[in-house]
C-alpha cells in the first residue's frame, strides 16, 4: 500500500482555513506519504547438504522423516551448537532429527516450512516554502524507512537449513528488511 496525503491544514482547508501569511508559512501545506510492505511468511525448504543424489546438476532438498516441530520462528531458541539465539524453531535438534538426506533418485520435499513474512512501514512528511521571488521555493522533507525498526529474518540463505552445517541448523544469520533509517533534506527549487 502507498499513500500520499496533503494534511487539512491552512488557508482552504479544513482546519483553520483563516490562517494567516506567517500561520500558513509553519502550518500549511504539509504533505505525509507512505508505503507499506506486508506479507505472509515465505516458504522455505531444508537442503540435502553437499550430496547429489540424481545428478551433478541440482543439490535436491532432504526428506521428511518424522512429524515437524511446531515453527514458532523463535527470537531465543536453544541452539544446536550451544547458546541461544534467533531460530526457525524452538527446538532446531529434534527439527533437524524430522529430517533426513535423501537417496539416490529421490528428490526432497521443497517449501515444506514458512519463514518470516515482510513487514515495513516507509513514511515521509514534507513542505515547500515558498519565497518571494517568482517561481522559487525551498522544500523540506524527514523519511524515515523501516520506521517501527520491526526485525524479519531470513531464513532463505543455504546455510541455514542445510545438513551442511547441523550445528547451526535453522538459526537465523541476516534480516530481510535493514534496520530503521531516517534522513532529512532540504532543497532549493528555481
Amino acid at each position: 500500500a502507498n499513500w500520499v496525503a496533503e494534511l487539512p491544514i491552512g488557508r482552504g482547508k479544513a482546519f483553520l482555513p483563516d490562517l494567516g501569511p506567517a500561520g500558513q508559512a509553519v502550518l500549511g501545506g504539509w504533505q505525509v506519504s507512505g508505503l507499506m510492505r506486508l506479507t505472509t511468511g515465505l516458504p522455505l525448504s531444508v537442503l540435502n547438504g553437499l550430496a547429489w543424489p540424481t545428478c551433478y546438476c541440482y543439490q535436491h532438498f532432504a526428506e521428511v522423516d518424522g512429524a515437524i516441530p511446531e515453527q514458532t520462528n523463535t527470537k531465543n531458541a536453544r541452539l544446536i551448537g550451544g547458546g541461544s539465539g534467533p531460530n526457525v524453531f524452538s527446538d532446531p535438534a529434534a527439527a533437524l532429527a524430522s529430517f533426513r538426506q535423501v537417496l539416490p533418485g529421490e528428490v526432497g520435499q521443497r517449501n515444506n516450512l514458512r519463514g518470516d513474512g515482510i513487514f515495513s512501514i516507509d513514511m515521509a512528511i514534507g513542505k515547500r516554502f515558498p519565497l518571494p521571488f517568482e517561481g522559487q521555493s525551498i522544500q523540506f522533507r524527514a523519511e524515515a524507512f523501516n520506521l517501527t525498526n520491526s526485525v524479519r529474518f531470513n531464513a532463505d540463505v543455504w546455510e541455514t537449513l542445510s545438513f551442511v552445517f547441523p550445528g547451526s541448523f535453522g538459526n537465523y544469520s541476516s534480516v530481510m528488511i535493514p534496520p530503521r533509517v531516517m534522513q532529512f533534506g532540504l532543497r532549493y527549487e528555481f
